[in-house]
């Protein structure tokens, strides 16, 4: 899943960005579904709060049943993918952290 400024996609595109190798005789290719959707007002918006409202409506209701829609489960996807790094170096020192000191008072106690 990769992101595209133009609804044209070319050989270079799958090329560079997919990093596919369309030389290679190993590597055969297979019809596939390729499915697009418009988030670009979910990440970019002149408010900047309709994505983020919208994400957050759908985190609060109760229905798990939104989960269910495959364009919701793409956007998250999509978004995981954006930010996973993001999220991994900000909470793994912060669990670490509490790691260690839980294990300083668990050993100071006894």
């Amino acid at each position: 899943m990769i992101e595209s400024n133009s609804i044209y996609v070319d050989n270079k595109f799958y090329k560079e960005k997919l990093k596919e190798r369309l030389d290679d005789p190993n590597c055969s290719s297979f019809p596939v579904k390729v499915v697009a959707m418009k988030i670009g007002w979910m990440l970019k918006s002149d408010d900047e709060f309709d994505g983020y409202q919208f994400l957050q409506e759908i985190l609060r209701n109760e229905d798990l049943s939104f989960y269910n829609l495959q364009s919701l489960r793409m956007i998250i996807e999509f978004l995981y993918k954006k930010i996973k790094l993001t999220i991994f170096l900000l909470q793994l020192p912060c669990y670490i952290g509490n790691q260690v000191l839980f294990v300083a008072v668990a050993l100071v106690n006894e």
